[in-house]
């Protein structure tokens, strides 16, 4: 196009500059034979010499009248459904209307093959399961599929605000997200998974909201979890019924044994109190209060963690390193509860790092895009990719005396915070577990 164009604004101006200059040389050889020629010759030139600049004139003026009027035509069909084209056959077309045609046609090919694009990027849309929103500068809404169009029950919004009026819940979820972290939101009869995408278009900000609906994995999920809750209730409830309903049986028989009995009654005093830890581990992750918010250095708060486990570290030979680059970087957190996360998981890097003669933990914090991480990373053993999905549930624990409780507590106490706790694990190099706080 960019070829055509050129070749075709070269060919006008030769066009141009070659009447003009015939122009030109006509009225100066008119204006040379006039002082030339004297008496009625000169009147017969006059007459011959201004009837040729006359026509020369008009030829000029109709050539540009109609490069003017196929621009005109030219610009008028950009953008518009009618093509208009001059006949080819016509043997009197000129140079520039065939380039002109050209021009034409290759507009309509590209808004064609536009329009085309535009009807399958508009259907693949459609055809997707879950709903998608487009909002400009926060307000505005661009376009939306048709699962949202059934979604707010094919109710017209053009902004945010006809969103709360048609559907409130979504509106307000959809205002309040944090575009740095997936929220689940509770909509009419279910949960959905609510996410953003943000870029910049021009000067305008546009956020793609995509609106999933969960509620059948959250049913399995929560499904799952009961089915391993009560497996683990089961089991740790057994195991401590079963010696007490068999040493009771045993004493029975024995009644008149004193020594049989104080021994009996010493192990049921001992399994009871074995069962009655277990439930109050369990109350933990039940009765967590909600987190207590305040604005608080992470370099401080680090460093007092460092100072509790030095001593331990150094008895090991484990070395401990904290590494925190900015050093006035604040976190908006309940300081205890946090406190609490990375005690338990220096706790299980010591443990991990056992008999390891050259272990070392890192403690790190950073700040990037609306986010701050606080890295915890040692050099033991490290978390098998089959383990890696069950650290996290109660009661569930790859150590002979653990109790599976601290990491459940952990993710619960991030989890409440609307933050995300990761897991980076090459076994035998290095573990990180990654605790990741939105700024906004």
């Amino acid at each position: 196009m960019k070829s055509i164009n050129t070749g075709l604004g070269r060919k006008i101006m030769i066009t141009l500059l070659i009447r003009v200059i015939i122009l030109v040389i006509t009225t100066l050889g008119l204006v040379y034979l006039i002082n030339e020629i004297p008496g009625r010759e000169m009147v017969f030139t006059l007459l011959v010499g201004g009837s040729l600049i006359i026509i020369q004139v008009k030829s000029l003026t109709d050539y540009v009248l109609k490069v003017n009027t196929s621009l005109v035509q030219f610009i008028d069909s950009v953008g518009k459904d009618e093509d208009i084209r001059y006949n080819r056959d016509n043997p009197q077309i000129s140079d520039f209307e065939l380039r002109v045609n050209q021009m034409k046609e290759d507009i309509v090919r590209s808004r064609f093959e536009g329009q085309k694009q535009k009807f399958l990027l508009k259907n693949a849309i459609d055809e997707m399961e879950h709903s998608l929103i487009c909002v400009k500068n926060g307000k505005d809404v661009i376009f939306y599929n048709r699962a949202f169009s059934e979604l707010v029950g094919d109710a017209m919004v053009n902004s945010i605000s006809d969103l709360e009026k048609i559907y409130p819940e979504l509106g307000v979820s959809i205002k309040k997200h944090n575009p740095v972290m997936p929220e689940i939101v509770s909509l009419r009869g279910y949960k959905a998974s609510l996410r953003c995408r943000e870029f910049k278009i021009d000067k305008d900000n546009i956020s793609l909201y995509s609106i999933q609906n969960i509620q059948q994995e959250i049913d399995k999920n929560e499904i799952e979890s009961w089915e391993r809750l009560i497996q683990v209730l089961t089991h740790e409830i057994m195991n401590s019924l079963s010696p007490i309903i068999s040493l009771s049986k045993s004493m029975q028989r024995s009644i008149e044994d004193r020594g049989r009995i104080l021994t009996g009654l010493s192990t049921i005093e001992n399994t009871g109190e074995g069962l009655i830890n277990f439930i109050s581990e369990y109350r933990k992750l039940s009765d967590l209060p909600p987190p207590q918010k305040e604005n608080f250095k992470i370099n401080t708060l680090l460093e007092q963690i460092s100072s509790l486990f030095i001593r331990e570290c150094e008895k090991r030979n484990i070395k401990l390193e904290l590494e925190i680059k900015e050093k006035e970087l604040e976190l908006y957190a309940d300081r205890f509860q946090i406190e609490q996360v990375l005690v338990n998981m220096l706790t299980n890097s010591l443990e991990a790092l056992s008999g390891q003669s050259d272990g070392f933990i890192r403690l790190s914090a950073r700040s990037y895009s609306g986010t701050t991480e606080i890295c915890i990373e040692d050099n033991g053993p490290g978390i098998s990719k089959d383990n890696r999905d069950k650290i996290f549930i109660p009661f569930f624990s790859t150590k002979k005396r653990g109790n599976g409780i601290g990491l459940s507590l952990s993710k619960q106490i991030i989890t409440n915070h609307a933050a995300q706790i990761l897991i980076s694990s090459e076994p035998g190099v290095s573990t990180k577990f990654i605790i990741r706080f939105s700024n906004k």
